[in-house]
């Protein structure tokens, strides 16, 4: 051997990677048809566990947005068995506006002797803080059940008892009249679990039941209204949580904020995104078998490809790496395909959608000229074509028009060229120059007739 092959060998094995990037990408360009397998198992095994994120987080600022319709206030102190006594009230009223509520389970009796289990909710008249109640059929307009002796029920209630609005309902020692058809309710969703229908009454209402008896299960409720430069401070919320824990560390009080209305709902909901989470991760698994078949199968069809590299002289690790940056770009596009265009909105928000960007039409117009151009590959404008707002029908249908003419020609030129006739191939050659420059050409000359529109 040599000296000048000696020193030649070392440069020849030399790895360069802007040469296997230009390898990888030209081959791309004649089309990955043998990996769209591979793209759509990465597509959704992605889009799975992007799923059940967005699920999770959109579910968590749900509850977050409507935080004080389900509590009923800013905050939410919660006894059983007694009502506050007067120094907790003095330092829940120093906290804001206070709303007192009571709830327990009594029988409802009907003037036919009919009976059924309720769920009972006494409100004084600062109730509700936040929202409204809505009412059905009232008698009289306005806070009905404010009214002594007046309550709402459920019309499941009315069913049941085979009432209507107006009839006579006896609870505990006193009767009361319906006085309307309770419907939903800014805070129905914390208040526990409901065994019967649901009546609204007054705390005065409640008094002269006399079902508050010592040892009676009742549920106390005292909503707070925080002043407005307070109230989305999650700083004071702490602090008014904090202070009343440390002033009355023995008063057993159940203590929520607007923050976190459900907590019992919120942990099954993670328990739920849990499961879910792993049922994603195995069809990302299973989708890791459909890359690893779809790569070796894209491989096989390749040999010819990298005999053909080795004979050159190219060596081993760039062959390696040629199809292993096809696999990643690939890999990318699949992603992209289902998650990218959020990204990118989050990223660059309405810049995405200025321009020839956010332009329907325009979008269209350019995947129809890709589409007629044979060296442009079919695989990265539909990629791309993802990360924008086209439409799902307006990119099929200028992929359709594009792909029409192209082919009648393309075909057309083949036939020519096998057949001998030079004359045919050449008019089929023209056809298809002419279809590629006829969309540029026209973009051109309304660009100059806008110009000089402007002078």
């Amino acid at each position: 051997m040599t000296a000048a092959s000696a020193a030649a060998a070392p440069a020849a094995s030399r790895f360069r990677l802007p040469l296997a990037f230009a390898i990888a990408m030209r081959e791309l360009r004649s089309g990955a048809g043998g990996l769209t397998v591979f793209v759509l198992c990465i597509a959704l095994g992605v889009a799975a566990v992007a799923s059940i994120g967005s699920l999770a987080a959109s579910f968590n600022e749900a509850l977050a947005r409507q935080g004080r319709l389900l509590v009923g206030g800013d905050l939410s102190f919660e006894l059983i068995h007694r009502q506050a006594n007067a120094q907790e009230r003095i330092a829940l009223d120093s906290l804001g506006q206070v709303s007192e509520s009571a709830g327990f389970r009594a029988m409802a009796r009907s003037a036919a002797g009919k009976s059924a289990l309720i769920e009972v909710k006494a409100v004084d008249d600062s109730y509700p803080l936040y929202g409204e109640v809505s009412i059905t059929r009232a008698e009289t307009a306005g806070p009905v059940w404010r009214t002594p002796g007046v309550v709402l029920v459920e019309n499941a209630l009315l069913d049941r008892l085979d009432l209507d609005v107006g009839s006579p309902l006896t609870i505990g020692e006193t009767t009361v009249t319906i006085g309307g058809i309770l419907g939903e309710q800014p805070d129905r969703l914390a208040d526990r679990l409901a065994y019967g229908p649901k009546l609204l009454m007054s705390t005065e209402t409640l008094a002269r039941t006399r079902l508050v008896q010592p040892g009676s299960l009742i549920r106390w409720t005292y909503r707070v209204k925080l002043p407005e430069e307070r109230a989305s401070d999650r700083g004071a919320l702490a602090a008014a949580r904090l202070g009343i824990e440390t002033e009355f560390p023995q008063a057993g009080f159940a203590i929520r904020d607007w923050t976190d209305p459900a907590p019992a709902l919120r942990r099954d909901a993670d328990r739920f995104t849990q499961f879910i989470s792993f049922v994603g991760l195995t069809a990302l698994l299973l989708g890791g078998i459909g890359v690893g078949n779809a790569i070796q199968s894209y491989m096989a069809k390749k040999r010819e490809i990298i005999a053909t590299f080795k004979c050159l002289g190219a060596p081993s690790r760039l062959v390696l790496v040629v199809y292993l940056i096809q696999a990643l770009l690939l890999a990318a596009f699949g992603i992209a395909r289902l998650v990218g265009y959020e990204v990118l909105r989050r990223w660059l928000g309405e810049r995405l959608s200025l321009g020839w960007l956010g332009s329907q039409n325009a979008l269209m117009g350019l995947v129809f000229v890709s589409r007629l151009l044979p060296f442009v590959s079919f695989d990265v404008i539909s990629y791309a074509a993802g990360l924008t707002v086209l439409s799902l029908w307006r990119f099929a249908l200028a992929t359709l028009a594009g792909i029409l003419p192209a082919s009648f020609l393309l075909a057309h030129f083949g036939a020519g060229m096998v057949a001998g006739e030079a004359e045919q191939a050449m008019i089929a050659a023209l056809g298809l120059g002419v279809l590629v420059a006829l969309p540029l050409a026209a973009r051109f000359m309304r660009e100059r007739l806008r110009r000089r529109t402007k002078e």
